[in-house]
């Protein structure tokens, strides 16, 4: 008994030989419906079992990257191309869809972002170069093979972070030393997957934040790689996608102006204590910060803020400053025993450090007092200058701490802190930072519901552009227009769209039509 693979040859031997004979020995109308009955015979009769064949069907042929067969079925299925075609794009469909969801739901897969993004997109190179060494780069099976992944890549309500944090990623470290052409493909790669998406917006919520932390942590605007990514998702979803991010870039364009006009200003002036302040200035629409908890910085870096502040304020009067220690960083010149060190960190750990120029040791308590930084803050620092940069230890080591080495640091009011005076490294500038990590967000259903709410507003402000320009509408077609506008940013569910319809009904922006309660009317 033939395998596929085999049978799949001999047919084409088999159409050879009678397209042959009937070229040779029969009048040329003939040869059409004699070859009409040998395809029915050898190809359309089998079409279930060749595809769907358990050993060594399409499935079967897929799995074993035989990619040549796969190529031979397709071309034999071209002689019955109308029946043929078709039910093989179903297959493969079929196919990638079942892998591409053992993909996702591996828990070893979507611990990290970038070994997510990077194996769905190996995955997409792979069935990519199929389609066009085996497919003829076949539409119908482009797009079914589109379809696949759209589908298991929206089962995965992390894919919109994710994709930001491989973008974040490739910013940061994964384009350095790259030629100019691998730039290009991997930024287009991660274009092609963000097409994918149906929550776009939920993506440009996690990409406006971590393009902040970029520019904010020393990449400037005048990276071409953020503006070559930036470029492209402007050209795929116009100017309104990425207005606010460009608003990012033109701030962090402008704050070298503004320092190098500061710095003239002060001169010789002493009254910044011997601190070298870079201020970024932020327009509060543009970036996406969240509400901040004040926190009780240094005297010297209290000082110099309202030097800045004062400074500011006298350029642009009518304006108020709202100081984001959250965002910040500094440089510390920290003296130990056996050396000395320039350490870059966080705000909040420059705050923490610089407690202990006044006393060696500090209770936890203290140092909240003294910080204001909120439990959940804190509690984390120190974690890191515990545990992750060992720049303190405690001064007398806890029982239940002890015992629990590896896992995460407990605090008490009363545990005693101080400075690790053996602290060493092979570095003389040491950056220290806090949970940065490409595992996703912590709590990604907050995130999930801003968007949600921010929906809302989207899904009225289409309605009422669709009514104001229709002024009456029926609820089937208004619908249909109200998602198919939104579809650039999100998929937009009816059921959604239904009760903003109602809420506008509500606010008197729309009413319903005295003779049919599914046609609405625009009110002006």
């Amino acid at each position: 008994m033939n395998s596929l693979p085999e049978y799949l040859k001999k047919t084409q031997v088999w159409i050879d030989d009678e397209t042959k004979r009937a070229e040779t020995y029969l009048d040329p109308s003939t040869k059409p419906k004699l070859l009409e009955v040998v395809y029915d015979e050898i190809l359309t009769r089998h079409l279930s079992a060749i595809i769907e064949n358990d050993g060594s069907g399409c499935h079967a042929m897929l799995q074993d990257e035989k990619w040549e067969d796969v190529g031979r079925m397709y071309k034999m299925l071209g002689y019955i191309k109308t029946v043929g075609h078709p039910k093989l794009c179903e297959s493969l469909k079929a196919y990638v869809d079942s892998e591409g969801m053992k993909f996702i739901n591996d828990p070893g897969n979507t611990e990290n972002a970038v070994v997510y993004i990077e194996g769905l997109l190996s995955m997409r190179i792979k069935y990519d170069a199929l389609v066009k060494n085996e497919f003829g780069d076949d539409k119908k099976i482009t797009q079914a093979f589109n379809a696949a992944f759209e589908h298991f890549i929206n089962e995965n309500q992390k894919s919109p972070e994710f994709l930001s944090l491989y973008v974040d990623n490739l910013m940061r470290k994964g384009l350095k030393g790259l030629p100019d052409s691998e730039v290009e493909e991997k930024l287009q790669m991660a274009l092609d997957f963000f097409r994918f998406l149906q929550e776009k917006d939920m993506f440009e919520k996690y990409y406006k934040t971590h393009l902040a932390k970029r520019l904010l942590g020393g990449k400037r605007a005048d990276d071409d790689h953020e503006g070559t990514f930036l470029s492209k998702l402007k050209s795929e979803c116009g100017v309104h996608f990425i207005s606010k991010m460009e608003g990012m870039f033109n701030d962090t364009r402008q704050t070298d102006e503004m320092m190098e006009a500061f710095t003239e200003e002060r001169g010789s002036d002493l009254s910044l204590h011997g601190i070298d302040l870079t201020v970024n200035v932020l327009s509060q629409g543009a970036w996406p910060m969240g509400p901040q908890t004040p926190i009780q910085l240094p005297s010297q870096v209290v000082a110099a803020s309202n030097v800045f502040e004062e400074f500011y304020l006298n350029r642009h009067s009518g304006r108020k400053l709202a100081w984001l220690h959250t965002h910040g960083t500094a440089d510390i010149k920290a003296h130990f025993p056996k050396k000395k060190y320039t350490l870059n960190v966080p705000t909040y750990i420059m705050a923490i450090v610089m407690l202990f120029n006044e006393k060696e040791t500090l209770s936890y308590h203290e140092i909240k007092e003294l910080t204001q930084i909120e439990s959940r803050e804190l509690d984390r620092h120190l974690a890191c200058l515990l545990t992750k940069s060992k720049l303190l230890v405690r001064a007398v080591e806890n029982e239940s701490n002890s015992k629990e080495k590896g896992k995460k640091e407990k605090f008490e009011e009363g545990d005693l802190l101080k400075i690790n005076t053996n602290f060493s490294s092979s570095h003389t500038k040491v950056k220290i930072t806090v949970n940065k990590s490409t595992s996703g967000e912590r709590d990604p259903n907050q995130t999930r519901q801003v968007v949600l709410n921010d929906r809302k507003h989207e899904i009225d402000a289409a309605i009422v552009r669709v009514m104001k320009a229709r002024r009456t509408e029926g609820h089937t077609n208004l619908v249909n227009e109200v998602t198919g506008t939104l579809i650039s940013r999100f998929k937009a569910d009816g059921r959604d769209v239904k009760k903003r319809i109602e809420y506008l009904i509500e606010r008197e922006f729309l009413e319903r039509s005295a003779t049919d309660a599914k046609v609405y009317s625009y009110l002006a």
